[in-house]
């Protein structure tokens, strides 16, 4: 199951957007604490998406935790022992193709992801919806993905 889906700015580590799955992340403080362990976790990381590779991965505590950086933004995706790391890193390629299919963000482009990903959080709700049902993956192709959001 599919824990939660963190965005983050990777300069200043502000939440651009954030959703949780499952009953024991259902109030505030409960979220709270996950993002603070999560963090706790990844953040020491951070700086190797830029020197090593944008794609790293962690387990702490029965989670597995996938995060890799998209442009300026950092996107952390937390899920327990049925999805392991390998299926979290091809939803965050997937989802990095969507966003950019949505969003229109054409290959190479030096567009601030914070931004773009600001100006239009619906989109990326939308994208995420799609995406993830219930804690549960249900889609990983960008086009589909592009086309229903489209209608």
């Amino acid at each position: 199951m599919i824990k939660g889906i963190i965005i983050a700015a990777y300069k200043s580590g502000g939440v651009l957007f954030q959703r949780y799955y499952g009953r024991d992340l259902s109030t505030v403080s409960a979220q709270a604490r996950f993002l603070q362990k999560v963090r706790d976790t990844t953040a020491i990381e951070w700086p190797a998406l830029v020197q090593e590779s944008s794609e790293q991965c962690a387990y702490a505590e029965g989670m597995h935790i996938t995060f890799t950086l998209m442009g300026d933004v950092v996107v952390t995706v937390v899920g327990t022992d049925e999805h392991d790391q390998m299926l979290l890193l091809e939803f965050c390629r997937a989802f990095e193709a969507a966003i950019k299919k949505v969003l229109k963000i054409k290959p190479n482009s030096d567009v601030s992801m914070e931004l773009r990903m600001l100006q239009s959080y619906s989109k990326v709700s939308m994208v995420v919806e799609e995406m993830i049902i219930d804690g549960d993956i249900d889609h990983l192709d960008a086009n589909m993905i592009a086309a229903v959001i489209k209608m």
